[in-house]
């Protein structure tokens, strides 16, 4: 998965959360180091996301393949929730330092 447009649920903010958290935060300017920092930011986590995404699915066939071991299936439902969270996160910090750029 390649995060340059995250899905409409995965952009809905979660409980206490606001939709724009950094509104009234300034824009970086164009070629600046501000910008370059925030491009930067946007790879490293277009990287991990897409980790994230070999991870999930190995997981997936992993559920599949031990859909009888119900202690099986708690621990890998365990390391999804994880993962999931952390996508999460790393959805929300691309899409400031998107905002950044814009």
């Amino acid at each position: 998965m390649h995060a340059t447009s995250p899905s409409r649920h995965e952009l809905t903010p979660g409980p206490g959360e606001s939709a724009r958290p950094d509104v009234g935060q300034p824009k970086a300017k164009t070629g600046s180091a501000e910008e370059r920092a925030a491009r930067k930011v946007i790879d490293r986590i277009d990287r991990r996301l897409t980790r994230l995404a070999e991870q999930e699915a190995g997981l997936n066939e992993q559920l599949a393949e031990h859909a009888q071991d119900y202690e099986r299936l708690a621990d890998l439902g365990a390391q999804l929730d994880v993962l999931h969270r952390e996508k999460d996160e790393l959805e929300l910090e691309w899409l400031e330092a998107a905002e950044a750029i814009e």
